[in-house]
């Protein structure tokens, strides 16, 4: 079909082109008819004039059909610098970017595994698809600022650049060339090298609106961004992205079920969509942070883990006995909160996602540079007050600093994040630089509005 397309053009071109000759020549001859002794330097202009005329021809019948939009744009190129830097070079095969070149619209994840189909085009960006997001769910005024993700199984979210055209990323990821990757050696659990259909476009929350205590004002929030904020909980719990033992995830799967069936019916299963527990998506046992030892020790124990000796809980699979023992200790949760509404479920449910004062702040898996006292592979998170570091699934935080501390941010080299904070500097590696610096400086403009009113 390309080729037949080409070979068009050409025959268009070399039609035009031939015609813009043979004038040319005619006024060549015109010319020397009537002034018979011309000077050889006008004959090097017309010349001249006849090769432009020829480019001009051959390349004029492409831009008329491309401006009528007969000729496909090429899916993710175009004059977006974002979707440039994030196609990287690499290389696509013709018949997929073909095939996704197709494509006129996309269904996006939002509201707990509720879909939205959008109609796009060649030209359509992630940005475009937030908008029209916003104007159906009426949050176009809302307080909180949202983004367009992607899902990779399991994997975590990655925030898609609002330039990016939405053809690029799918090109992109069922290249088998997104990997996930949120840090320079995160597993072989995070890594993708086949190509992939398993994956969504998710609407979600990407920056809190500040809180009552650094504006000095409750904040109210419609319907809308409450129905987000509490689905962006439960997406966290069930993703593991938000510490919790094994007993505040029963009490917190049975508030799901409360909310989503209602009261407990005796004999009753718990379905397994839509999910209300992590072991769902993974099968996997509770992960726990590292022990607080020395560092000879840590040191110790990882190695040991890393041979076999001490299997990590955050990667054992949990057996039928196991996974049945989890559904059991969720049916007695729900039982007891027989006659409990929709509404006070919900509400519960958020008092005891509150309890860990990180719940609002994104999580980063980074590998940090500076502290050989830590852990290399640590949790960076980042919310409307603070930001801090972890232990992966760890609630404490081991260094936790306010924007008034940092001096400046950026990335000095590619995929690697530098903090100047007073006295000293934080350095760490990851791929999600740019999210990790619009969040921040986005957080920092809420500071410092507030601060002038």
């Amino acid at each position: 079909m390309r080729r037949s397309m080409n070979h068009a053009y050409l025959r268009r071109g070399v039609f035009v082109a031939f015609a813009l000759v043979l004038s040319s020549i005619a006024s060549v001859v015109r010319c020397d008819m009537l002034e018979p002794n011309r000077p050889p330097v006008d004959y090097f202009l017309v010349l001249v004039a006849t090769l432009i005329g020829l480019s001009i021809g051959m390349a004029l019948p492409f831009f008329i059909e491309l401006s009528r939009k007969d000729i496909p744009a090429a899916p993710g190129i175009a004059d977006h610098k974002g979707t440039k830097k994030f196609l990287n070079g690499d290389k696509y095969d013709d018949a997929l970017v073909n095939a996704i070149a197709k494509r006129d619209s996309v269904k996006v994840n939002c509201l707990g595994e509720r879909f939205f189909e959008i109609p796009i085009t060649n030209a359509t960006t992630c940005g475009d698809v937030i908008g029209e997001l916003k104007a159906m769910l009426d949050l176009s005024t809302g307080l909180n600022e949202y983004g367009l993700f992607v899902r990779v199984g399991t994997k975590a979210d990655v925030r898609m650049d609002d330039e990016i055209i939405v053809h690029a990323v799918m090109i992109h990821v069922e290249s088998g060339l997104y990997d996930g990757k949120e840090n320079m050696d995160a597993g072989d659990d995070t890594a993708s090298s086949e190509p992939t259909t398993d994956f969504q476009f998710v609407f979600n929350v990407f920056s809190f609106a500040n809180s009552q205590a650094s504006t000095g004002m409750a904040v109210s929030y419609s319907i809308v961004e409450e129905d987000f904020m509490f689905e962006k909980a439960c997406d966290q719990v069930f993703r593991r992205r938000l510490p919790c033992s094994n007993h505040t995830l029963a009490r917190l799967a049975g508030l799901r079920c409360q909310c989503i069936f209602g009261d407990y019916q005796a004999g009753s299963d718990i379905p397994e969509k839509p999910s209300v527990h992590p072991v769902q998506y993974d099968q996997l046992h509770n992960p726990q942070p590292p022990p607080l030892t020395h560092d000879k020790q840590h040191a110790k124990v990882k190695r040991r883990a890393k041979v076999g000796k001490l299997p990590s809980a955050s990667h054992r699979k949990m057996n039928k006995i196991e996974y049945e023992q989890v559904m059991a200790s969720i049916k007695v949760e729900w039982a007891t909160l027989t006659g409990l509404s929709t509404d006070d479920a919900r509400t519960s449910f958020m008092d005891v996602i509150a309890e860990w004062p990180y719940y609002q702040h994104q999580i980063f898996d980074v590998k940090q540079l500076c502290f050989p006292e830590w852990p290399k592979d640590v949790w960076f998170l980042v919310g409307p007050e603070t930001v801090s570091f972890h232990d992966v699934h760890g609630r404490t935080p081991l260094a936790s600093y306010t924007y008034s501390d940092v001096h400046s941010f950026g990335a000095p080299v590619a995929q690697r994040y530098n903090i100047q904070l007073i006295g000293k500097s934080i350095e760490f590696e990851t791929k999600r630089v740019q999210e990790i610096a619009k969040l921040m400086k986005t957080y920092i403009t809420y500071l410092t509005e507030n601060y002038r009113k």
